[in-house]
């Protein structure tokens, strides 16, 4: 992990409910069994226990509760865990392979990650995603996306349509 990052862990150390779990969650090994019993195929007892021990590391704990959370070092945490912590989670989960993040994720919030880490972004291959047609973009399937198919316009609606472009085109 990077310098930048172990130091971001660090100062969510404040808000954890079990700060004291905090370097040892974040540690190759404790990510290695989040991952393994994070899958689907892991039995539902042990999925639920590295789940847990997430929970009990990310969740604030009860004295920061004391202010509205929009105030003081608790909106801090928050932003660090949407910022930091999830990506690299989802990153992590995805076996540190750009190509699987991307396609897990989708393109728009894969891409910002992976430049952030400094990774090369994954060519767009077609061919390379095994099964339905994914949108690069926003991670949606193609054929689930909302079709827009905007109403004809009449010949008149043109003409003041191309006159407001023009009108405000001399502006």
């Amino acid at each position: 992990m990077t310098k930048k990052l172990c130091q971001r862990f660090t100062q969510l150390k404040a808000f954890a409910a079990c700060s004291c779990d905090l370097e040892s969650l974040f540690s190759e090994r404790a990510i290695s069994i989040v991952r393994r019993y994070g899958h689907k195929k892991a039995p539902e007892i042990t999925s639920r226990i590295a789940l847990r021990c997430i929970c009990n590391v990310l969740l604030l704990a009860e004295p920061t509760r004391q202010i509205f959370v929009n105030q003081g070092w608790v909106i801090k945490s928050i932003d660090l865990i949407e910022r930091v912590l999830i990506p690299r989670l989802l990153f992590e989960i995805s076996d540190t392979n750009p190509q699987q993040f991307v396609e897990n994720v989708g393109y728009r919030y894969g891409s910002g990650f992976l430049l952030a880490l400094g990774e090369p972004l994954p060519a767009n291959e077609e061919g390379t995603i095994k099964g339905p047609a994914i949108n690069p973009v926003t991670g949606q399937r193609w054929d689930k996306e909302p079709q827009f198919n905007p109403p004809e316009m009449t010949e008149e609606e043109k003409e003041r349509e191309a006159e407001r472009l023009f009108v405000n085109f001399e502006r």
